[in-house]
């Protein structure tokens, strides 16, 4: 018994100091490399007139790595929403009309992108977290 609590409480010892930094390297990287993925793609559907709003949409990876956010931000810039960013929305969803201004259609670049590689985003994730276990499982052998 006490041979299976030592066992554990190293195994325990290993997973806390070890696995945690592995697995959110690996995250990191593929959340990068996914978000980067997204970008690519929903530039090419971007509508463009000017190309103002193609180049206000930006990739805006959080404090700790592990998220990003793509797309049409104010905050950090301000001078590429003045110039398109702010026409973000009405291309993404599209405009109603009224009397005197006709509607414009939605011509969404984010969502599809996202639709067409959230599969591909979740195998890598998993192939990263297998990866990482792995690395960890083969820690100090």
């Amino acid at each position: 018994m006490a041979s299976r609590l030592d066992g554990r409480s190293k195994l325990r010892i290993k997973l806390s100091t070890i696995l945690p930094k592995e697995i959110k390297k690996e995250l990191q990287t593929v959340i990068r490399e996914s978000a980067d993925m997204v970008y690519v793609e929903a530039q090419r559907n971007v509508p463009e007139d000017k190309g103002d709003l193609k180049r206000a949409m930006k990739v805006h990876h959080k404090g700790d790595k592990l998220g990003a956010t793509i797309g049409w931000r104010k905050k950090g810039n301000i001078r590429g929403w003045r110039r398109g960013g702010w026409r973000s929305h009405f291309a993404e969803f599209g405009t109603r009309g009224n009397g005197k201004i006709t509607a414009q259609k939605a011509q969404p670049s984010l969502g599809p992108a996202y639709t067409k590689l959230q599969r591909r985003i979740m195998r890598n994730i998993n192939r990263a977290v297998d990866k990482a276990l792995k690395k960890a499982g083969s820690y100090g052998n």
